[in-house]
């Protein structure tokens, strides 16, 4: 298992310098904006490691006929990932990406066996997981932060669901962290990255819902949630496009307006979940909700605080 997990980290290595290169050629490159929250040009879609390492891990496992996941969900990988590098590239038709994103969410409730509890579940499944990968998009806007947050996800749902082979996605997700956690990052995650992660994290978790009949797993993704949901309503209230660029959730505050380092920041969003993963891991639905809440609770009185609201 060591060797295995050294050689995809060497692979990992391999596959973002080539993509540096790639990038570089053909400018690639987040230039800083009003709403940014960095002030350099710097390389966009270093990411686009996540669905090319688990897209080849997946195949791997097929072709040596072990099959955690099916071709299916690699295809929706695919479709997700292409469709959002595209974006990082070029502009989109909005229509266009509505589309395979629907397609890609599609897949995913049938791997994942919504489809069985009826017309209303796969509803509100198609809301909640188009809703978690907005929602982990918007999220994705300092140094750090991806990384951080995605590693204590991903580690949680590794240690529930150890048949997924998420180690793997766990090494893509320290390779990119070499490049993008520091102060001056060499390259961000793009689209292409926190979309991709998004939808490997919602697939998992609707999983394991299904599975264990559990709806606590949800909270495994609450930080992000607390974040986006609250710096929605705040937009709303404020009669704000909910769809355009914007520098108003916590994270952004704090890093932005207040100056702390993007990467403390990023820490404490992870130290977060990390928290309320464990409680979520060790306690029942009531407990965990009780976690989510609190956790909320300290929330809003940091926001009041600064008077964000």
């Amino acid at each position: 298992m060591l060797f295995k997990l050294l050689l995809s980290f060497g692979v990992g290595l391999l596959i973002i310098q080539i993509y540096f290169k790639v990038a570089k050629h053909f400018g690639i490159i987040d230039k800083p904006n009003n709403r940014s929250s960095h002030i350099e040009p710097t390389l966009r879609g270093g990411g686009i490691l996540f669905p090319i390492m688990n897209i080849l891990v997946g195949l791997w496992s097929v072709y040596l006929g072990y099959q955690p996941v099916s071709v299916w969900f690699l295809l929706g990988i695919f479709l997700i990932g292409t469709i959002s590098f595209w974006d990082d590239v070029s502009e989109l038709s909005p229509r266009i990406r509505v589309l395979v994103h629907l397609i890609a969410v599609g897949l995913l409730i049938w791997q994942t066996g919504i489809f069985d509890l009826g017309i209303l579940a796969v509803l509100i499944a198609i809301i909640l997981i188009i809703g978690s990968i907005n929602a982990y998009n918007f999220m994705d806007g300092i140094n750090g932060i991806t990384a951080m947050y995605s590693m204590v996800v991903v580690g949680s749902l590794h240690y529930l669901m150890p048949e997924m082979n998420l180690q793997y996605l766990m090494v893509a997700i320290l390779v990119f962290a070499i490049f993008n956690v520091r102060k001056k990052a060499v390259c961000f995650s793009g689209d292409v990255g926190s979309v991709t992660m998004a939808y490997i994290v919602a697939f998992c978790v609707a999983k394991l819902m299904v599975q264990t009949q559990e709806i606590k797993w949800i909270f495994l993704l609450g930080i992000y949630g607390i974040d986006s949901i609250i710096t929605i309503l705040y937009r709303l209230k404020r009669r704000e496009n909910i769809f355009k660029p914007h520098r108003t959730h916590l994270y952004q505050y704090l890093a932005n307006e207040k100056g702390m380092s993007h990467i403390s920041v990023s820490l404490i969003y992870g130290v977060a979940q990390c928290g309320l993963s464990y409680l979520v891991i060790a306690n029942n639905f009531l407990a965990s909700l009780l976690a989510f809440l609190t956790i909320t609770t300290v929330y809003l009185i940091v926001r009041f605080k600064f008077a964000l609201d």
